[in-house]
């Protein structure tokens, strides 16, 4: 089940256009050796297209709660 809100998906999708334009800017600047960078982008679009969430949710029997 896809568990990621709106914001952190707007924040996660923000973050893969800084990595690949910082690895753009790189190469331009700093040679093709930047250009790896982007690749660094690959995993926050697979958590943004899986829904990956990186929090603990616990189970309510896992925090010791006594039902009466």
């Amino acid at each position: 089940m896809y568990h990621l809100s709106i914001r952190t998906l707007v924040i996660r999708l923000f973050l893969i256009m800084a990595i690949i334009v910082a690895a753009g800017f790189g190469a331009y600047y700093f040679g093709s050796a930047f250009w790896f960078l982007t690749l660094l982008a690959f995993p926050v679009f697979l958590s943004c297209i899986l829904g990956i969430e990186f929090e603990k949710h616990h189970h309510p029997n896992q925090l010791n709660i006594k039902h009466h």
